[in-house]
């Protein structure tokens, strides 16, 4: 239990509409504060994987930098791992239950919320 209440404490609070379903619930509730909270360990692993893939990757025009993180979150099997063991890393045995009862919706979410975090922080790669 103590697990549970400390990985619990560290999410924030964020202030969004209401959800219309137990994904969508899950995914304002439980996804976008751990995503939240692992933003800067994402934000290094995809600064690691740029500068290894792309060497002059910071002498690329931004819209193709967005690009390259976009193809990457889609088609690289790495990538949306990390994508997906960062935001799930943080899940209560309760909500890794909830997690595992629709996994491919919640990868999908996962990946494209952290791609979307990525994205719109892409000065933070160089």
């Amino acid at each position: 239990m103590i697990r549970e209440e400390a990985i619990t404490a560290l999410r924030p609070r964020l202030d969004l509409t209401k959800a219309t379903n137990e994904v969508e619930q899950f995914q304002n509730t439980v996804l976008r504060p751990i995503l939240k909270v692992q933003n800067e360990l994402m934000i290094e692993l995809a600064k690691d994987y740029v500068h290894r893939t792309f060497k002059s990757f910071n002498a690329l025009k931004v819209s193709v930098q967005k690009q390259l993180i976009v193809q990457a979150s889609k088609r690289n099997h790495k990538i949306r791992s990390m994508l997906i063991y960062t935001g799930i890393g943080l899940l209560t045995r309760e909500e890794l239950s909830l997690y595992l009862q629709h996994r491919a919706e919640f990868n999908k979410r996962i990946i494209s919320m952290g791609t979307e975090r990525v994205i719109s922080q892409i000065d933070l790669l160089f």
